[in-house]
């Protein structure tokens, strides 16, 4: 399986992070972060495909994450999802 692509997961909830698995195709690797800080480290060390992004993690935050992402140059490209649970709209937040 060497064409895989890998999709890492940034969540703190385990529960959505199985559902997330759960959710799309098995033909991906999956890996996980549980806070901000794990999510960047694990997206430089995996340089991954894809990043589905809560913004609402522990440690370092999405956006806080999201902008690490942006600034290293092998990752500045990377896709990412970004996803939230808050309930009202934020116009402090801004498109990456």
């Amino acid at each position: 399986m060497e064409n895989t692509k890998t999709i890492l997961i940034c969540e703190d909830e385990p529960a959505l992070r199985e559902l997330v698995r759960a959710s799309l195709d098995s033909g991906y690797r999956f890996a996980e972060a549980s806070d901000g800080f794990a999510a960047l480290k694990l997206a430089h060390d995996l340089a991954p495909d894809a990043v589905i992004l809560d913004l609402m993690l522990p440690g370092l935050s999405g956006l806080e994450v999201l902008s690490g992402l942006r600034a290293d140059d092998r990752l500045s490209h990377t896709r990412v999802l970004v996803v939230t649970a808050w309930s009202e709209s934020h116009e402090d937040i801004v498109a990456a």
